[in-house]
């Protein structure tokens, strides 16, 4: 992992890798996908990046709905103040950017196994006929939160003195 701390300009390789991720899964996704949902439910639906109608006739699917909302408000809170503090720490060059940034990518990567269990569950559980829920989003969760989790830690592993390096 040697060369994951080859630097490239202002930052080692493994650093960059960590700021695409932050831009693309976190704010990107995170405020266009959970903050869209949290603040304008009905538009994140009409765009499909929510799968349950708040108007539903199902009980089952408002249901659903309504923790799925909380769940976006969560995220947008918890993993956007992570997200801020991680690209502080990464520019700084402080340890809480490390701490931040790897407590970040472990939720992205327990959130991917959250969401794509709960859609599996749902089929085993007889809520839903088939498996085209998990079919759906738990490929798109792997994509944009799995795999960017498990390459943060990696990097971020790989490159820890780099967050030691100005703090003496």
């Amino acid at each position: 992992m040697k060369f994951l701390t080859k630097r490239i300009g202002r930052f080692p390789l493994g650093i960059w890798i960590v700021l695409v991720f932050l831009v693309i899964s976190g704010l990107v996704m995170l405020v266009f996908a959970q903050g869209l949902s949290f603040f304008a439910w009905d538009a994140a639906y009409s765009l499909g990046v929510q799968e349950d109608s708040r108007h539903s006739t199902d009980i089952v699917e408002r249901t659903i709905g309504a923790m799925s909302w909380g769940e976006a408000g969560a995220d947008f809170l918890v993993q956007g103040t992570l997200i801020i503090l991680t690209l502080i720490g990464i520019l700084r060059r402080r340890r809480f950017g490390f701490v931040t940034g790897v407590t970040l990518a472990i939720i992205w990567i327990y959130v991917t196994f959250v969401i794509t269990l709960q859609r599996i569950g749902l089929y085993n559980w007889g809520v839903v006929p088939d498996l085209s829920r998990a079919k759906i989003f738990g490929p798109i969760m792997v994509v944009l939160w799995g795999i960017p989790g498990v390459i943060s830690l990696i990097c971020l592993t790989a490159n820890r003195d780099y967050f030691y390096e100005r703090e003496a």
